[in-house]
């Protein structure tokens, strides 16, 4: 009985045809992406001006002692509220540590009609074409950066990781719209830091209802009540249709390769009994 080297090149051309497919998807989404990024931002930043602590200590002291009060509050299971305007969490982005990487990129303008309005000049990685950003990439390199400059209208939530501060609308200074992928990216950009630190997700974890009230952002602590949450009705974005489209691809793939294994199994056994 021959062994017939057909089925083996199918797979292999089959295996080639996917991995061609794979390339051109990815450098077709490299250019989606990197138009999208060139329409909405700047090749300069815009600078904004880090709130001076001069003569506001007081205010940095009340301000933290209010933080102290809520988390007291949470962890002795009482009920509490916090109220925090927008001048002081300005004060908050030029004091605490933790927040010291949005100072000269975040500022907030206003809490308003729902919204936490704040200007921004995020930077962001962007190159010219697929093979740069391959070479940077094996290079270490960081990339060419552009400056998403404008104006953030933020909606407090409640997630099940706590207050989340979604991002319903960016307006940039280009006057392009910027789409939901990057609205969320900025939106865990903001987050960067207070998510993950062991001293406030407890804090972050135990919050029963975020909301604005007039021209604050309040944050409540109710022991028995339920927690308010938000329905999370984000996208999955540019790297969840890669993920989808990558997956379907393999699984493709995994089918053709056993309909194939299938049928030299049948062939063999048709080839054994024919030579009895």
């Amino acid at each position: 009985m021959k062994f017939s080297p057909m089925a083996g090149c199918w797979i292999l051309i089959v295996v080639a045809c996917v991995f061609i497919g794979v390339i051109g998807f990815s450098a077709w989404m490299f250019g989606r992406v990197q138009f999208a990024i060139t329409s909405f931002t700047q090749p300069e930043p815009v600078e904004l001006v880090v709130e001076s602590l001069d003569g506001k200590q007081a205010e940095l002291t009340a301000l933290t002692s209010q933080l102290n009060d809520f988390k007291s509050k949470i962890e002795a299971k009482q009920a509490s509220q916090l109220e925090i305007s927008a001048a002081q969490m300005n004060i908050a982005i030029a004091s605490y540590p933790l927040l010291e990487g949005n100072r000269g990129m975040l500022q907030v303008e206003k809490i308003a009609d729902g919204f936490i309005q704040a200007r921004v000049s995020y930077p962001m990685k962007s190159a010219d074409s697929f093979s740069e950003m391959l070479g940077q990439s094996l290079r270490g390199e960081e990339g060419n950066l552009r400056y998403l400059n404008g104006t953030l209208f933020i909606v407090p939530e409640l997630m099940d990781g706590g207050p989340f501060p979604r991002v319903d609308k960016i307006a940039s200074d280009t006057e392009t719209e910027v789409t939901n992928q990057f609205r969320e990216m900025i939106a865990q950009t903001l987050l960067y830091g207070w998510n993950e630190n062991p001293q406030l997700q407890p804090v972050f974890d135990n919050v029963t209802e975020v909301k604005i009230a007039d021209d604050k952002l309040v944050l409540s602590y109710q022991p028995d009540a339920p927690r308010q949450l938000a329905v999370d009705n984000s996208e999955n974005g540019v790297m969840g249709v890669i993920v989808k489209v990558v997956g379907i691809i393999c699984v493709l793939f995994l089918a053709f390769a056993a309909f194939v294994i299938v049928l030299m199994r049948r062939h063999r056994k048709r080839l054994a009994a024919s030579q009895e």
